[in-house]
């Protein structure tokens, strides 16, 4: 496992940080991991199963939605979050196939 987050890091890094919403400011980085953070804690107190890695890439799509919503630009890279949520569903269906 650590050997993929070794490999792969760099990869993930770049889809969240280029890929789903271009040209992500450095204090927009900052606003989705404080609402990561802060979702994480509240589902952690209430005993709730969460996935960090969603969690962190909702609130990089929360990024995007709040800059159409104030500034009326659209910069979701709807194909990128589309592999993402494909990926989340794919992954355990193959390892029930493999298993």
């Amino acid at each position: 496992m650590a050997i993929g987050a070794f490999v792969q890091g760099y990869m993930v890094t770049v889809t969240l940080g280029k890929g789903v919403v271009p040209n992500i400011r450095v204090y927009e980085g900052i606003v989705a991991s404080v609402a990561t953070i802060i979702w994480i804690a509240i589902a952690t107190i209430k005993g709730m199963p969460i996935s960090t890695t969603q969690s962190i890439v909702s609130g990089v799509i929360g990024v995007g939605l709040f800059r159409f919503l104030v500034k009326g630009i659209w910069c979701l890279n709807l194909g990128v979050v589309w592999r993402i949520i494909l990926s989340w569903v794919l992954s355990p269906l193959t390892a029930i196939l493999i298993a």
